[in-house]
Protein backbone atom coordinates (compact mmCIF):
# COMPACT_ATOMS: atom_id res chain seq x y z
CA UNK A 1 0.00 0.00 0.00
CA UNK A 2 1.52 3.54 -1.04
CA UNK A 3 0.71 6.46 1.35
CA UNK A 4 0.47 9.68 0.51
CA UNK A 5 3.06 12.08 0.89
CA UNK A 6 3.40 15.68 -0.51
CA UNK A 7 6.23 16.19 -3.19
CA UNK A 8 9.18 16.92 -1.50
CA UNK A 9 8.26 16.02 2.43
CA UNK A 10 9.44 13.09 4.03
CA UNK A 11 7.81 10.28 5.39
CA UNK A 12 7.05 10.64 9.02
CA UNK A 13 8.60 6.57 9.48
CA UNK A 14 11.59 8.03 7.73
CA UNK A 15 11.70 10.77 9.46
CA UNK A 16 11.87 9.67 12.97
CA UNK A 17 14.43 7.18 11.92
CA UNK A 18 16.60 10.07 10.62
CA UNK A 19 16.30 11.88 14.11
CA UNK A 20 17.08 8.79 16.07
CA UNK A 21 13.84 8.35 17.44
CA UNK A 22 12.63 4.95 15.73
CA UNK A 23 12.71 3.07 18.86
CA UNK A 24 9.68 5.40 20.11
CA UNK A 25 6.46 3.89 21.04
CA UNK A 26 4.21 7.72 20.53
CA UNK A 27 1.24 5.88 21.88
CA UNK A 28 2.46 4.79 25.12
CA UNK A 29 1.82 7.19 27.78
CA UNK A 30 3.87 9.33 29.94
CA UNK A 31 5.29 7.16 33.14
CA UNK A 32 3.76 8.46 36.23
CA UNK A 33 5.65 9.66 39.62
CA UNK A 34 4.76 11.05 42.92
CA UNK A 35 4.60 14.01 43.93
CA UNK A 36 8.55 15.87 44.14
CA UNK A 37 8.63 15.63 48.13
CA UNK A 38 7.68 12.37 47.73
CA UNK A 39 10.25 10.93 44.89
CA UNK A 40 12.92 12.98 46.24
CA UNK A 41 12.64 11.59 49.67
CA UNK A 42 12.87 8.45 47.66
CA UNK A 43 15.62 9.08 45.93
CA UNK A 44 17.52 10.17 48.91
CA UNK A 45 16.69 7.37 50.95
CA UNK A 46 18.25 5.08 48.24
CA UNK A 47 21.64 7.57 48.45
CA UNK A 48 21.35 9.47 45.38
CA UNK A 49 20.46 13.29 45.13
CA UNK A 50 16.99 14.55 45.62
CA UNK A 51 17.37 15.04 41.53
CA UNK A 52 18.69 12.20 40.29
CA UNK A 53 16.06 10.36 38.44
CA UNK A 54 18.52 7.16 37.61
CA UNK A 55 16.47 4.81 39.80
CA UNK A 56 13.01 6.31 39.23
CA UNK A 57 11.72 3.19 37.43
CA UNK A 58 12.64 1.05 40.19
CA UNK A 59 10.97 3.41 42.57
CA UNK A 60 7.92 3.01 40.28
CA UNK A 61 7.27 -0.46 40.44
CA UNK A 62 7.49 -0.51 43.88
CA UNK A 63 4.07 -1.07 45.66
CA UNK A 64 2.18 1.71 47.32
CA UNK A 65 2.79 0.09 50.52
CA UNK A 66 6.40 0.09 50.29
CA UNK A 67 6.56 3.30 48.98
CA UNK A 68 4.45 4.55 51.74
CA UNK A 69 6.46 2.72 54.68
CA UNK A 70 10.03 3.82 52.65
CA UNK A 71 9.11 7.33 53.18
CA UNK A 72 7.61 7.04 56.97
CA UNK A 73 11.54 5.39 57.82
CA UNK A 74 12.93 8.37 55.71
CA UNK A 75 10.92 10.65 57.67
CA UNK A 76 12.14 9.12 61.17
CA UNK A 77 9.00 6.82 61.31
CA UNK A 78 11.43 3.64 62.43
CA UNK A 79 10.22 0.37 62.90
CA UNK A 80 7.33 -0.97 60.26
CA UNK A 81 5.15 2.15 61.02
CA UNK A 82 4.32 3.30 57.68
CA UNK A 83 2.30 0.03 57.47
CA UNK A 84 0.27 0.50 61.02
CA UNK A 85 -0.06 3.74 59.95
CA UNK A 86 -2.03 2.47 56.26
CA UNK A 87 -4.31 0.42 58.21
CA UNK A 88 -5.53 3.12 60.70
CA UNK A 89 -6.09 5.49 57.85
CA UNK A 90 -7.57 2.37 56.15
CA UNK A 91 -10.02 1.29 58.83
CA UNK A 92 -10.47 5.25 59.90
CA UNK A 93 -12.16 6.10 56.60
CA UNK A 94 -13.37 2.84 55.23
CA UNK A 95 -11.03 2.44 52.24
CA UNK A 96 -8.42 -0.14 50.53
CA UNK A 97 -5.28 1.55 50.47
CA UNK A 98 -3.64 -1.92 48.95
CA UNK A 99 -4.58 -1.91 45.62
Amino acid sequence: MQRFCPRGAIPFHQLSWWLGLSAVNWLEPAQKTYNKKVMEALRQRRGLEPGDISQDGDIMSMSKQDVFNEYCQWKGLLGGYGYLLLNVVENVYDINLQQ
